[in-house]
């Protein structure tokens, strides 16, 4: 789980892709230093904002840094503040304007003020490429304590002020304050409860230098001020309206309310238990209930049908709520292209499950139950171009298995000798003790075949 959850909020990184609509990272809405909004927090209680920049291209050169610093956090705030006033809405968000007009304070750490919040990293390609941990001129890491940014100046760093293409260090530093990735097969990070389904402008988009902000911007900055600083439930029961003059929808509590009235929510909390929400049509939480692995009643098995006999399904004709004549319920949503699941009975939770669509020959896949041996058992699954590699473990041993193209399961040979030895006992028969771990072994493939084709395929 902890391997999954790395790569949804650790590493954000800023490549071209499709663009989409805004959403919040995982976590926004906790109140403690390891939400992602901790320096929003700062900024809007009237502190600074500490920043240390590691020049390596030209080492010493750093006020041109912290200049763009200063403006790609204040153009969140002041992009947001003339959407208000040129819609004539300022009655209506009244409470922020003190905090949008105030702006962002940027010091340099170690001179005009001591620890950092904030280190920005001046590198060459391959390094800014190395510590990403792909093809990016730029990412941030969230989970660090100074957070951490990588950029690679690539036009000169005279082009990135005022008047220039700061819009990628706009993009990043929005990360700072708590929005998502908004590019296909970046979105993952992407809070379960606090995303737009539709697509519109957004700086979150892409990490290109043509990427302007636009009125999803205003929307998510708005909704990331009311569920992670202020808390004060914008809008009521009627919900505010999107500043984005097509969408005939609102927000309520910082959802729009056409999103689905289920959310299984399997990232928030550390992933130390899954949750489900219940909205009503007008966007209203009508029910929370949370769910761990705590106590173990009886094995959940993987591989027998769930056998719906009632069901719900979205307006794009995925499954949302099923139950079966067990008396097992199963709840699904969708978040962009993650989709996780739970099966609950009761008030026990039998299983959850997570996959994730990262690209068109990327695929990972999570899933978490009691295994037949009453101890806490996961799977995890994760696709690359035509080969899979399949795990099962329960906390204690584990199982590798590869998968092929045609979907075709086969543990792994730790090494070439042990399978050879096997071969040449089972051909001259002189081994029964070799023939029944065959046997067992094409048992067990035939087993994790089927949860593959149920589950993963």
């Amino acid at each position: 789980m902890k391997k999954l959850v790395w790569l949804f909020l650790l590493l954000v990184c800023s490549a071209a892709y499709a663009k989409a609509p805004f959403g919040l990272l995982t976590n926004v809405e906790n109140p403690g230093d390891s939400s992602p909004a901790r320096l929003l927090r700062k900024i809007i209680s009237g502190e600074r904002i500490c920043v240390q920049v590691d020049n390596s291209l030209e080492p010493g050169n750093n006020a041109p840094y912290l200049e763009m610093i200063k403006q790609g956090y204040n153009e969140w705030f002041s992009h947001t503040l003339k959407a208000i006033e040129d819609a004539g809405r300022q009655e209506e968000f009244a409470d922020l304007l003190p905090y949008l007009k105030q702006g962002v304070q940027v010091k340099e750490a170690g001179v005009d003020c001591s620890g950092a919040d904030l280190v920005v990293y001046v590198q060459s390609l391959r390094e800014v490429r190395a510590n990403c941990k792909g093809p990016a001129i730029s990412c941030v890491l969230m989970l660090q304590d100074p957070m951490l940014m990588f950029f690679y100046p690539f036009e000169g760093v005279k082009s990135w002020l005022v008047g220039g293409k700061q819009n990628i260090i706009s993009h990043e530093l929005g990360h700072t304050l708590g929005m998502a990735d908004q590019y296909k097969y970046g979105r993952n990070n992407s809070h379960e409860i606090y995303h737009t389904p539709d697509i519109k402008q957004s700086i979150m988009r892409e990490g290109s230098p043509l990427t302007k902000f636009g009125c999803d911007d205003v929307d998510g900055f708005i909704n990331l001020l009311d569920v992670s600083v202020f808390f004060n439930h914008r809008g009521g029961k009627q919900g505010w309206r999107s500043f984005c003059k097509s969408r005939s929808y609102s927000y309520v509590n910082g959802r729009p309310v056409v999103n689905a009235k289920y959310v299984v929510n399997l990232l928030s909390n550390g992933g130390k238990a899954a949750s489900l929400n219940i909205f009503n049509p007008k966007g209203e939480l009508v029910h929370k209930k949370k769910f761990s692995f705590e106590n173990s009643k009886q094995p959940y098995k993987l591989d027998i049908p769930f056998q719906a006999v009632r069901g719900e399904k979205d307006k794009d004709g995925r499954v949302i709520y099923e139950s079966n004549a067990r008396g097992e319920k199963r709840f699904c949503s969708y978040t962009y292209e993650r989709t996780s699941c739970i099966i609950i009975k009761g008030d026990n939770i039998l299983l959850e499950y997570m996959k994730v669509l990262k690209r068109k020959n990327i695929q990972q896949t999570l899933i978490r139950y009691y295994g037949p041996d009453g101890k806490l058992s996961a799977i995890t699954f994760e696709k690359f171009n035509k080969e899979g590699r399949l795990s099962f473990s329960n906390g204690e041993d584990e199982k590798v298995f590869w998968v092929s193209g045609r979907g075709k399961v086969s543990e792994r040979k730790k090494s070439a000798s042990p399978s050879t030895a096997v071969a040449l006992t089972a051909a001259f028969g002189t081994n029964l003790q070799h023939k029944a771990e065959q046997q067992k072994q094409k048992a067990e493939e035939k087993y994790f075949q089927r949860v593959y084709d149920f589950y993963l395929k």
